[in-house]
This record gives structure tokens, sequence and C-alpha cells, in this order.
């Protein structure tokens, strides 16, 4: 089958396929300078045909459909031999991503997903990234929302200059993650999809550990030497208490560091909100402790407890952090500490900045895939040069126009 679309939402029957569908027919319709063929992909026509429907409702656009089964090996390859590009939106990403990333190898198209599980990334980059590179393919992986948000701090990191950064020379970079804002069985921001996410992200710490463990060691290895701060972070990095969301901040900067013709960063530090359990009680009983987390946000004096807590915990360097903001909308906050001596930074720190938006993780995830598709679809047009192989939006993307998306993703950020 010939390259037909520029782009194809494969996953489009599902809750974050549908919104980023949607949220990228807006996209399209608002461009008057070049119209844009692009297809729905997904495994039941019906639900396909009600989405095509509401997109051309609301948008005016009437993007195509195409019938693909991820076990159907023969169609996932003819989905993806007729597209450019192809945004997944099939999960659990360690179970389907895979298949559909093998098939845009074979087929010679560019892959994006908005996949947030750690071991995935990092299984995906140890297999396919050479494969892929020596292909002249791209594959990025997280363009949603937790994840790339989890971009920032690598990305401000790497770009210390840039236009929407802060003037500062940075030391050190903390994230927060704050808790849910909304009793979970009341209205659900944790999906039991998520929360099976999660407690398989805690399964798979001792993996994780493995891969971070070795790049760290690459990592140290290559930059012994010559830039002292890259190597120090590599030994920061070593830490053991380092969860989920650790990880996928740890891969987002590994490869931030290791992109051509970067400037050394300084040195950071990465927080989380996770614990790092030993044992299937301990991580039953964290997933508790997120419920009464949640429950605790909602009152003030529940937030300045954990506050309190939280500083605490930002004393020290090799602790998992966690925070919250006393205002509801917050959902990510990064601390900035100009002061080059980490150990004498101040719990609150003199620059902030605060990300603040929606609660919903697709009224997120949604505008940055559809602004991430759109910006490497006008990358290929103007034959830009692009990086190959398995990348994350840090590398793709500099800092300006990632942050210029958050913003466009109702995010209004402040520094």
């Amino acid at each position: 089958m010939s390259t037909r679309y520029s782009l194809v939402v494969y996953g489009a029957t599902g809750a974050a396929g549908q919104a980023i569908a949607l949220e990228l027919a807006h996209l399209l319709a608002a461009r008057k300078d070049k119209q844009v063929r692009w297809a729905l992909g997904g495994r039941n026509k019906d639900t396909l045909k009600r989405v095509q429907q509401r997109i051309r409702d609301e948008t005016g656009q009437v993007p195509d459909l195409v019938i693909a089964r991820i076990q159907r090996t023969a169609e996932l390859t003819e989905l993806c031999e007729s597209t450019l590009v192809l945004i997944n939106a099939v999960g659990p990403f360690r179970f389907a991503g895979e298949y559909v990333l093998r098939a845009c190898l074979e087929a010679k198209c560019h892959y994006m997903d908005l996949s947030d599980e750690p071991e995935f990334w990092y299984r995906m980059h140890r297999i396919y990234h050479e494969r892929l590179a020596s292909s002249k393919l791209l594959a990025v992986l997280g363009c949603g929302g937790y994840p790339m948000l989890c971009n920032v701090a690598p990305l401000l990191l790497q770009h210390p200059k840039c236009s929407t950064a802060p003037s500062v020379d940075l030391s050190d970079v903390r994230m927060y993650l704050s808790p849910l804002q909304t009793i979970p069985f009341l209205d659900p921001v944790l999906t039991p999809t998520r929360y099976e996410s999660i407690v398989h992200s805690f399964a798979a710490l001792p993996m994780l550990s493995t891969y971070t463990d070795d790049s760290d060691a690459k990592m140290k290895a290559r930059d012994k030497g010559r830039h002292p701060r890259r190597a120090d972070t590599a030994l920061r990095h070593a830490v053991r208490a380092r969860g989920p969301v650790q990880h996928l901040q740890h891969f987002a900067e590994y490869l931030a560091l290791h992109t051509p013709s970067t400037d050394p960063p300084n040195h950071t530090t990465l927080s989380s909100i996770y614990y790092v359990c030993p044992s299937w009680f301990a991580k039953l009983l964290t997933l508790c402790l997120m419920w009464l987390f949640s429950i605790l946000t909602l009152m003030p004096w529940g937030r300045s407890i954990l506050n309190m807590y939280a500083d605490k915990l930002c004393k020290r360097q090799d602790a998992v952090a966690f925070a919250t903001n006393d205002d509801a909308d917050d959902i990510f906050s990064l601390r900035i500490v100009p002061n080059p001596d980490v150990s004498k930074s101040p719990s609150i720190s003199p620059g902030v900045i605060v990300l603040r938006g929606p609660h919903s993780s697709y009224s997120i995830t949604a505008p940055l895939v559809a602004h991430s598709a759109q910006r490497l679809l006008d990358k290929m047009d103007k034959d830009q040069s692009i990086p190959h192989g398995v990348v994350t939006p840090a590398i793709l993307f500099d800092a300006s126009f990632t942050l210029e998306v958050l913003k466009a993703s109702a995010i209004d950020i402040s520094f």
C-alpha cells in the first residue's frame, strides 16, 4: 500500500485516542496553508465511525478510517505502510507497544506514543534504538501528559538560555508531582488501568534498576575527566531510592545528556512522588497511602501537613520527595535552585516554576500529543533535520517549544 496519509492516530476507539484525534482535528482545521490528509485507525469500525462523525460535527475535518487489529500482523503492517507518522494510543504499552513499534520499523514509518511506563521506554531503547537509527526512523516515546512534564527539567538543563527559561545558572532542578485533587471513587482520575500501571511499575523496579545502573556506569565512563558536573550527575543518579517517576525523568535526562552538540548541563537532582517498596505488602500499602493523600489534599490542614512533610524530605538529597501546593489546580512544580552548593540550598528555592493545568490527564495529553505531531510534520515538510532512533520530546523539541506547547495545553507557566 502506498503512503496515503501524513498521519494516522491508531487506537482512536479508546478514550485517549479519541481525545487526541479530536484535538488534532482542531489543530488541522485551523491550518490555512495546507490540508493534511490523515486517518483514524482501530479495531472497531462502528466506534471509529462515531468518532469520525463527532470530529466532522465539531471541526469539519473528515479523517479516513482504517481497520487494523493489533493481533493481525498483516493488517497492522499495512496500516503503518500507509502513513508517514503513526501515533500509537493503544495500551498498556508494555503489552501492545512493541507490536506497533516493530510494525512501524518494518513499514518504514515514524512512531509516536503517549506511553508512561519506564520499563517499556528502557526496553524499546535497548532493542530498537540502533535498528531505527540505521533505518533513519524516529520513535518518540512519552509525548503524553506526565511523561512530557518529566522532560521539562532535562530541557531546562539542556537549554539553560532558552527564551522562556529562567535567566539563572541552574544547578539543581527538583520536580514535585502533586497528589490527586479529587476523591478517586467519586471523580476518578486514577482509572483501573492507571492503578494497574502503578502496581506494574513497582513490580518492574528491580529490572529498571538494572537498566539505570548500566546507563549510569556508561555515562560515568564516557564523561570521566571531561565534564565533572555531568559525571557527578551520573553518580547522584546511582542512588537506590528511585521510584517509577524518577525513572521517567532519568531516562529523559540520560538521552538529553547524550544528544550531539549539547552543552554539558549543570548538576541536577530529580525526585519522585513514589516510594521504593521492598515488598508487595509495602507496595499495596503505598497505594492505600495515595488514597489517603488524595483525601488530605482536599483539606487546607491536610495540605499544610503534606507540605511540612515534603520540606522535611527535601533536606535529604537521597530522599523520595512528596509535595503539594495550596492551590488545588497545581499538578506539577519545578523548584529552581541557582545556588551551586546544593547542600546549602534552602528548602524553599529562590526561583520556582509552577505549572498549573487541568486535572484530567487526557486534557493535558491530547494537546501535547497533537502539538508534538504537528511540529514533527512541519519539520519534515521543511526538510529540517530530525534525530533518529528512540528519543523523548526532550531531544526532538527544544525547551522553548515544549513550554509553549504546555501553555497551549491550558497549563499556565510562571517563573
